[in-house]
């Protein structure tokens, strides 16, 4: 497993999926609508085990601009600055499930935060970085 250091927060917003996996790909549709890919900006994923023990997942990206994505179907996330540990997953639309397998695996370690949310950062058009917060 790789480390990687987050300075500062990363202020995303996101889109919720209504539910996983299913609508994952409307939620990512309705991002890109609102956030096309741009030269700076980043979409980050975040999931994570709910209340009722369905896993929640929000589709998010920055803001390039101030209130570009000020709509009521978009909400706020913030990443946390820390230590994260993760693994990339190349040509990740050709493996959609290399994604839940390596957060199976870093959330097994046990120098993962047990409070932590797992994040999928789109590297690029074919590199996901699948991150868990480190103790």
């Amino acid at each position: 497993m790789q480390t990687i250091e987050i300075n500062s927060p990363i202020q995303l917003r996101c889109v919720r999926a209504e539910s996983f996996p299913n609508a994952v790909m409307p939620a990512f549709q309705r991002l890109h609508q609102v956030a096309p890919p741009r030269e700076n900006r980043v979409y980050i994923s975040v999931s994570w085990l709910g209340d009722n023990q369905q896993i929640e997942y929000l589709a998010g990206a920055t803001e390039l601009e101030e209130g570009e994505m000020n709509y009521p179907d978009f909400e706020s996330f913030t990443v946390q600055e820390g230590t994260y540990i993760y693994m990339d997953i190349p040509d990740f639309m050709k493996d959609i499930p290399a994604i839940g397998q390596a957060f199976s695996t870093l959330l097994a370690l046990p120098e993962t935060a047990t409070d932590t949310v797992c994040i999928e950062w789109y590297m690029s058009d074919t590199v996901c970085r699948c991150m868990v917060r480190k103790k």
